[in-house]
């Protein structure tokens, strides 16, 4: 009897030892390690994270990725990240392909996976860019859209056919946007063998935000490009001259005497560049008017091209800067007219023949003409040199 009760007692306190260890088994044992963001760039440190802790922060982020051109990236969202993240998510992506001009232009897609990392959320970004456009490094940029005209003609002297340009603050238009690779043009002809043919594409961002796509066609391939350029160059019809100890007035003279001379007028030229006017001797209006400003930049005069029309039809001319003051020069009439009827003219001289927009272009007011230069020249007063036969035939002569 005695044995029994002891064996019970020796089961109980078993049973009782068993049910302490049980509370053992019932604990939870967590084992932490520090959590590597997987960037997405091989070449990245590991331990790089890129946190975002607000909706902001996770918008520019996601800009970051497509203005360094990436296609992949992870985003860790601070565990006090302020927001809802999976709406959050949505909502940036739609707002930097909307919202963003430069997304907008070359981003097709963005995709993401979202994965909740113990107390906190990674997104894995995927960004697929549009193979028609211009890729984001290639992209330049601006603050304002005063530097878009060097844009244009660094471009141009580099003979791209193409170039996009996103301006943090403009109000350009395409017109202006156009207007600008004119002026750049018709200030440095000698970039081209004729005006490139210009469409300007805008895309709008935010606030004053733009995109400028520029497509140029030079109506030649990039060999005959160089080569047309090269022949220009090489061309120097004033390389034997001391220009520097020539007044300004006499350069300009001299630059249109030389195309006169050297060039026929053919207003039905088909071929109407500052390459023909220049290397095949026969332009119109055109052609002369930019071999005129190529000629005059060479003679460090400031020379500009003229759009307009004259007896109510589309027409070239100049302006050109001498001693400060502006003059009209037309070789047209130089040429089919008198060097009096077309060199060195003040706007009311021109105003019965020639339209142009006033608002464009500066006053032509100065107070020199050709007779003065011509008179300069003879070391004669100039109405004596026109009632001399063989003066008169200079006068009359390019």
């Amino acid at each position: 009897m005695m044995k029994r009760w002891l064996a019970l007692l020796l089961c109980a306190a078993l049973a009782a030892g068993l049910c302490g260890c049980g509370s053992i088994f019932d604990k939870e044992y967590v084992v932490e390690q520090p959590y590597v963001l997987s960037t997405g760039d091989p070449n990245a440190a590991a331990g790089v994270r890129i946190s975002v802790s607000s909706f902001a922060q996770l918008k520019q982020a996601l800009l970051n990725l497509v203005s360094e051109g990436k296609t992949e990236g992870s985003l860790v969202f601070d565990s006090a990240y302020d927001g809802d993240v999976t709406e959050d998510m949505a909502s940036a992506c739609w707002e930097v392909r909307s919202q963003d001009a430069l997304c907008a232009y070359c981003v097709q897609n963005i995709a993401y996976e979202l994965s909740k990392i113990v107390t906190y959320y990674e997104a894995k970004v995927t960004v697929s860019y549009s193979g028609a456009v211009m890729a984001p490094t290639e992209i330049q940029r601006l603050s304002y859209s005063t530097g878009i005209g060097e844009i244009v003609q660094s471009g141009m002297e580099n003979g791209q056919k193409q170039m996009a340009i996103l301006v943090n603050h403009s109000t350009y238009t395409a017109e202006q946007v156009e207007n600008l690779v004119f002026q750049t043009y018709s200030q440095h002809p000698a970039i081209a063998p004729r005006e490139p043919l210009t469409e300007v594409k805008i895309l709008s961002g935010s606030g004053t935000q733009r995109l400028y796509e520029i497509n140029l066609d030079f109506g030649v391939s990039a060999k005959e490009l160089e080569s047309a350029r090269r022949e220009m160059e090489e061309l120097d019809p004033f390389a034997q001259l001391d220009s520097e100890s020539m007044s300004e007035a006499q350069r300009a003279l001299l630059a249109a005497r030389y195309l006169t001379e050297n060039c026929e007028w053919s207003p039905a030229e088909p071929e109407d560049s500052v390459y023909s006017a220049l290397i095949t001797g026969r332009a119109g209006d055109e052609g002369m008017a930019y071999a005129y400003v190529e000629l005059c930049r060479r003679m460090g005069l400031n020379c500009s091209v003229i759009r307009g029309q004259k007896d109510w039809e589309d027409y070239c001319w100049n302006i050109v800067q001498i001693d400060g003051a502006w003059y009209h020069v037309d070789l047209g009439s130089c040429i089919q007219l008198s060097y009096e009827q077309g060199f060195l003219l003040r706007d009311e001289a021109i105003w019965s023949t020639h339209r142009w927009d006033t608002g464009t272009y500066p006053q032509c007011s100065g107070e020199l003409n050709y007779l003065d230069l011509l008179e300069a020249e003879q070391g004669v007063p100039a109405t004596l040199a026109l009632e001399n036969p063989d003066a008169e035939e200079l006068e009359n002569s390019p």
